[in-house]
């Protein structure tokens, strides 16, 4: 019988710790569409047991690499660009040349009598 107490007890400290750490702060989202809602609930049941903390932990580890890797890549794209410009000679004797547009879209220098 003293057994059975003692067990009780031991039981009712768990049960009790086990409550305290549950009663955490809660996070809630308004005004989200329902098919969203429905998307996020249901990739959490299917990927991480239910656990909607971890699927938003997921979602928003992989954000910032995502677009910190585009803009470095958006980067070295710009630098290359830049630099084939920079080093494309530019002829300055040809835009001093006046010059004329015809309707056919060719273009041929100004007379020198006009």
């Amino acid at each position: 019988m003293e057994q059975n107490q003692h067990a009780k007890r031991i039981l009712g400290r768990i049960h009790d710790n086990t409550q305290s750490t549950s009663r955490r702060p809660d996070l809630i989202f308004s005004r989200v569409p329902q098919k969203t809602r429905d998307a996020f609930i249901l990739l959490a049941n299917k990927e991480f047991c239910g656990d909607y903390g971890m699927l938003l932990k997921w979602l928003m580890d992989g954000i910032p690499s995502e677009t910190m890797e585009e803009i470095l890549n958006r980067m070295d794209e710009l630098e290359m660009r830049m630099n084939d410009i920079e080093s494309t000679p530019r002829n300055e004797e040809e835009d001093t040349e006046p010059k004329r547009r015809m309707l056919d879209g060719t273009v041929r220098r100004k007379r020198n009598d006009e």
